[in-house]
């Protein structure tokens, strides 16, 4: 006769890198939303959009960046499941806003505009929500939540070049590379330099070991936005999604030799260029 056996507890499934939404905005904002670039009131905005990204948030920043040219706020909070980002270049006239919204599964676009509107009073917005599925498959096209393109004004000092965003996903296979968190942040920091960019806020990340492989997410703020990386092994395989966007101008060609050396070669990679000043396209490349 057996005795009767209570199961462990199984750990929680691998959180996934796709299915995911991306919901990107663009909003000039006029000098009466200088209230609301109290930090407490940035914080408030902030901790009413890491709803949309799920729980667990291991890295927050809100830092005031003050490089050579145009200057402003750069924010985030980020976690497993997603994150959220905002950049604000308050010496732009008129104020430009950029926000960033990632989260596995499905966003209430139409939530996070009611946000936006209520904490940013912006004169004109740009929101695109996108779907990053698994990279085998082609980057669905993007869908319009709002579109006031044509109200918008062209920023001083900011131009139609200078606002990249890369989107990466590839699936690779480990093979016999030692791949751990140590070598992930130390290359993470290596393309900020590659790329002729600055650190503005510490690099945070997040490694979790798993049954099968382990789960990595990281982000840091530069001086010009910021870069995400989140990493899933499963047994020999890695899942990879990057995110590098910039207010100024760069070479998306670096960050591909970059991360061929960071990274086994992969067998599916999708790469897509967004330009999002203010109404660019998504141009694979």
């Amino acid at each position: 006769m057996h005795e009767n056996s209570v199961d462990a507890p199984r750990e929680p499934p691998v959180s996934p890198l796709w299915p995911a939404s991306q919901m990107f905005v663009t909003a000039t904002t006029s000098q009466s939303v200088a209230a609301m670039l109290h930090p407490k009131q940035q914080l408030k905005f902030l901790e009413e959009m890491a709803g949309f990204v799920g729980p667990d948030i291991f890295a927050e920043s809100l830092a005031y960046s003050m490089p050579h040219g145009n200057t402003g706020w750069t924010a985030f909070r980020m976690g497993p499941l997603g994150h959220v980002t905002f950049h604000h270049w308050d010496s732009a006239h008129p104020s430009l806003l950029q926000l960033d919204l990632y989260g596995a599964g499905t966003i209430d676009d139409q939530h996070a505009c009611q946000t936006i509107r209520m904490f940013w009073l912006p004169l004109a917005t740009r929101a695109v929500l996108v779907s990053r599925r698994e990279p085998s498959l082609p980057f669905e096209s993007q869908s319009l939540v709002s579109d006031d393109v044509n109200r918008q004004v062209i920023q001083e000092g900011l131009g139609p070049g200078d606002h990249l965003h890369l989107l990466i996903d590839q699936i690779s296979h480990s093979g016999d590379r030692s791949i751990n968190a140590q070598a992930l942040n130390a290359g993470l920091l290596e393309l900020v330099r590659h790329l002729k960019m600055k650190c503005l806020t510490p690099l945070m990340s997040r490694f979790k070991i798993t049954e099968l492989g382990f789960e990595y997410d990281a982000v840091v703020g530069i001086t010009t936005s910021h870069v995400a990386l989140r990493i899933r092994k499963i047994q020999s395989v890695l899942s990879m999604s990057l995110d590098v966007f910039s207010c100024r101008n760069y070479r998306p060609d670096v960050v591909h030799r970059w991360l061929n050396a960071l990274l086994p070669a992969p067998e599916k990679r999708r790469s897509i260029l967004f330009n999002r000043y203010p109404g660019g396209e998504f141009i694979e490349n």
